[in-house]
């Protein structure tokens, strides 16, 4: 062979490679053609948000109950939704989450908070509103960031002094109130010319007064007047500790006034004080056990009176709502305490408590809230004499049984009061 013809044999065969190796790549850079003419679906993709016009807000987290919550569905919901749209338009840097929670029972706010910080205290919220009667079920949790020097000093100064008392524990401020619940009477003066103060006022008419005896707030009207008359529910160690004596002669006169007539035989199937409420709207008693809230949101032009107690010493019971601070992280107890100082000032409470019915527990809220002068000196008087609900169920499933004993006739004061005492111990 010669030279030639061999150069030219490798030229045709390193020509052909390259041939080919460029059609390879042309067709490599075909678009292959869809076996089907059927649109592939499409994945639907979050919508971006829009960039903020401030720096990311910083989002504390508020666990709280359903009537709390910003919502354009209940009067309640909307004072919540301006309120809160107030404090963002003010603090842009600060948002809150909302965390609905059951108010009691298994589920509810206690029930989380207990079961969080003993298996799992990194979940805990930042700030928290409860019944300010379950508060000292978190003491020994250590899990409760004082407000002092968070809350401005003029607004914990404005509270009524037996409800900050109430909040306050060891000298500080441990939980914060923003409404106020307390029991009074309200009677009919076309059947009485003048409410009863005391129990022998009481005895001297001829009328019926009525108190739910049946269910769970049976035991508040039953504690009114045991507290009045200085009876003690637990010792400094928190065990149980009545006064036996005193225990007895709050059972007679449920027992004597039951048996003359004075207090309504329906009282064992009233189980709330909305029942009391609904009895005495019917015009079926003189008198009832109400709460404050029926007077505000529906009971204008109603008779109203403090609650006759033994000696016609003035006394209530008060259920409190308070903002508790779990967060020990500075950077975040600074956002949640500029919330809660944004829903004290007077104006918010207001509005909060003219739409929920409840009272504001501090002294300039109090004065906008409540227009009609008589029933604002007379609900403040009231606060300041009343008692807060323990929360002690043990104690108040004791005295329940023996109110309905003593009034179903199945046992006489002294022996109901023998069996709180043996159930207690």
């Amino acid at each position: 062979m010669s030279k030639v013809a061999g150069h030219g044999i490798c030229f045709s065969v390193v020509a052909s490679l390259i041939l080919m190796a460029l059609l390879g790549c042309a067709v490599a850079e075909t678009p292959t053609p869809p076996a089907s003419l059927t649109p592939s679906p499409t994945v639907a993709k979050s919508p971006t948000p829009s960039p903020s016009p401030y720096a990311p807000p910083s989002t504390i987290t508020l666990w709280t109950t359903e009537a709390f919550l910003p919502s354009p569905d209940t009067s309640t919901g909307e004072v919540m939704e301006g309120i809160y749209q107030g404090f963002r338009e003010e603090h842009p840097d600060i948002a809150v989450q909302f965390v609905p929670k059951r108010p009691y029972g298994k589920g509810g706010i206690l029930d989380f908070l207990l079961t969080a910080s003993a298996v799992a205290p990194q979940t805990l919220p930042d700030l928290v509103t409860i019944d300010l009667s379950q508060v000292e079920f978190l003491l020994g949790k250590e899990i409760l960031q004082p407000w002092d020097g968070l809350i401005p000093q003029e607004l914990a100064d404005d509270l009524l002094p037996r409800i900050r008392q109430a909040g306050s524990k060891e000298g500080q401020l441990v939980a914060f109130p923003f409404q106020v619940d307390i029991e009074h009477l309200v009677y009919n003066p076309s059947l009485i010319d003048s409410p009863p103060r005391t129990w022998d006022e009481l005895q001297s008419q001829e009328t019926t007064y009525v108190f739910p005896a049946g269910g769970e707030e049976g035991v508040n009207s039953f504690l009114i007047h045991y507290l009045a008359l200085g009876g003690s529910l637990v010792d400094e160690e928190g065990n149980p500790d009545l006064d036996e004596a005193v225990l007895t002669q709050v059972l007679e006169f449920y027992r004597e006034g039951y048996e003359a007539g004075y207090i309504s035989p329906s009282v064992l199937d009233l189980k709330s004080l909305d029942d009391s409420w609904a009895l005495f709207k019917e015009g079926g008693v003189a008198m009832a056990n109400v709460s404050s809230q029926h007077l505000l949101m529906e009971g204008a032009g109603q008779a109203y009176a403090p609650l006759p107690t033994k000696n016609g010493a003035q006394a209530t019971m008060a259920r409190c709502w308070a903002f508790v601070l779990l967060t020990p992280d500075p950077r975040r107890q600074a956002p949640a305490a500029e919330f809660v100082e944004w829903f004290l000032t007077p104006e918010n409470l207001t509005a909060w408590a003219q739409a929920s019915g409840h009272l504001p527990p501090s002294r300039s809220a109090l004065r906008l809230a409540i227009e009609d002068t008589g029933y604002r000196l007379f609900a403040r008087r009231q606060m300041e004499a009343a008692y807060l609900r323990p929360l002690n169920a043990e104690i108040a499933a004791a005295l329940q049984q023996a109110v309905v004993d003593v009034l179903s006739g199945n046992a006489t004061p002294q022996e109901a009061t023998d069996q709180v005492i043996q159930t207690l111990h």
